[in-house]
């Protein structure tokens, strides 16, 4: 049984590609605006499908070994032809480990992490040459790339949303004074009706059962969503519903 401590409020794709699981992120809130976006980055998503356009694979100085890179970098992509000159801007994830429902055992997908952003500027070398225009951390050869899109900011709402409930099926570590901001994953989506902007209030499942705090919506997959913690009294366990 978890302890609740107390908290402050405060098409396939063209290669297979599997990576780590995310390590703890650190989100400093400013404008509400600016937050959601870099939650929405930070938390990312779990798909149970994602098409990799491409990957990172190599430095464009002559004979450079380099492994790693970060923001202003230039680098190499390797794009199938299928997408080359489709799109321009590009996210650089990280796809992690496989979530499983906590009830049933079923495999939800991969999270998939947004760690940061490329712009292609032309071809170079037999490859197309990109400029990483914003990164959370460093970025490693290999690692794959998605077409970028711009965050849609959830409007904000009074209301809390009614007829679905759900489950907490993971959180994300993060390094905050408390569990406000915290990103968590629910078993809902937009199959069933959820959407970006709609708010919950969590119970535990640790008697007493009680009202923990509210989550809001940051975005939605078919079967999946990724939310945040607008407002605790306790910390929010997998496992909690709504």
């Amino acid at each position: 049984m978890h302890s609740r401590a107390f908290a402050v409020d405060g098409a396939a794709p063209p290669d297979s590609v599997d990576g780590g699981r995310p390590e703890t992120v650190v989100i400093k809130p400013g404008s509400r605006s600016t937050l959601e976006n870099d939650l929405f980055k930070s938390g990312g998503f779990i798909a149970d499908k994602l098409k990799v356009y491409g990957k990172i694979v190599a430095a464009p100085a002559p004979g450079s070994e380099r492994l790693l890179f970060g923001k202003n970098d230039y680098v190499y992509v390797n794009i199938s032809q299928d997408y080359a000159d489709q799109f321009t801007d590009y996210f650089i994830v990280e796809i992690g480990d496989t979530v499983k429902h906590p009830k049933t055992g079923k495999n939800m997908g991969k999270l998939i992490t947004i760690i940061g952003q490329l712009r292609l500027i032309g071809q170079e070398a037999g490859y197309k040459k990109a400029i990483i225009t914003e990164s959370t951390r460093e970025i490693a050869l290999k690692q794959p790339i998605i077409p970028s899109y711009v965050f849609q900011r959830p409007e904000d709402s009074d209301t809390l949303k009614p007829g679905i409930n759900g489950l907490i099926m993971k959180v994300l570590p993060m390094h905050l004074l408390g569990a406000q901001y915290q990103i968590l994953y629910v078993d809902k989506g937009t199959d069933d009706g959820l959407k970006s902007g709609d708010m919950f209030t969590v119970m535990s499942t640790t008697k007493p059962i009680s009202p923990v705090g509210r989550i809001k919506i940051l975005s939605t997959q078919k079967n999946t969503a990724t939310a945040y913690v607008i407002e605790s009294k306790t910390s929010i366990f997998v496992g909690d519903t709504f």
